[in-house]
């Protein structure tokens, strides 16, 4: 189940959901305010890995 961020349009609180993919577009509560008046934000995610060939790189892209 994918990992969604919201933000409140009523209070400006951020909060992540864990929801099905279905339900992702659905209004959910704020857990600040419970005003229905949350929307999805864009969100980045990250990733971890042991291995040295999918080692970050400098600026210039060179090692």
């Amino acid at each position: 189940m994918p990992l969604y961020e919201y933000e409140c349009l009523n209070c400006e609180e951020q909060f992540e959901l864990l929801r099905n993919i279905g339900d992702s577009d659905e209004t959910v509560k704020c857990p600040s305010c419970q005003e229905k008046s949350s929307k999805r934000v864009f969100s980045i995610f990250g990733t971890v890995s042991s291995s040295p060939a999918c080692a970050p790189t400098p600026a210039g892209g060179f090692t």
